[in-house]
């Protein structure tokens, strides 16, 4: 066996190991197809496949239309934020490359850029968290910072930066530790294999970026 072969063979083990993750996560189709398209959409990230973005997209279209009907309006609007990050990241990727390449090659964060996000972050989360908190969230600021670090990261993610994956882990082990507190065990455990799949991200951004 070669070693294209084998990695075509890991890779689809890997990948119907955290579908069935995922699918255990949930419960209605709908459910099911976002919790799937999500964890196989951090999976194509952290391989550095533009097909994130497409499967992303299924999955979040898919998680919008659950929160609508559950009149969870302040999430579904974050996961249309969301979905505009990730078209402008579908493009961005496939711009700028050279004909070996097949995504635009990474860069770091610069001082500036990270001191704006830093100052969106403070800024959008008091500005959020007011809105929900009149919308009546039992934890408004938690919830509005907790976002905002996921929107950023998004954004970081989108433009290519390596270190959006800071971000994923801040969000990750936030949702990992709310869920748990909320009794939703399985997904704690779903955003564990997004941890994971997270640091093995990052390990191979770290080989391939260009500085």
């Amino acid at each position: 066996m070669n070693e294209k072969t084998r990695s075509i063979i890991i890779n689809i083990a890997v990948l119907v190991i955290l579908s069935v993750a995922a699918y255990f996560t949930a419960s209605g189709p709908i459910k099911i197809i976002a919790s799937i398209g999500g964890i196989i959409c951090v999976y194509f990230v952290a391989k550095e496949s533009v097909w994130n973005y497409p499967v992303g997209l299924i999955g979040n279209s898919c998680l919008c239309y659950t929160l609508f009907q559950t009149k969870l309006y302040a999430d579904a609007i974050l996961q249309i934020m969301f979905m505009v990050l990730m078209v402008f990241g579908w493009i961005f990727w496939l711009t700028g490359r050279s004909r070996r390449e097949r995504v635009r090659p990474a860069k770091h964060l610069t001082t500036v850029h990270g001191v704006a996000i830093g100052v969106f972050i403070v800024i959008a989360t008091i500005i959020w968290g007011g809105i929900i908190k009149q919308w009546g969230d039992p934890a408004p600021y938690f919830d509005a910072f907790t976002s905002m670090v996921g929107i950023s990261a998004q954004y970081l993610l989108s433009s290519r930066v390596y270190e959006n994956w800071y971000g994923w882990f801040a969000l990750n082990g936030l949702s990992l530790c709310l869920y748990a507190y909320k009794g939703l065990y399985l997904f704690s455990v779903l955003y564990c294999f997004y941890l994971l799949i997270a640091i093995g991200g990052m390990i191979k951004w770290r080989k391939s970026f260009v500085q």
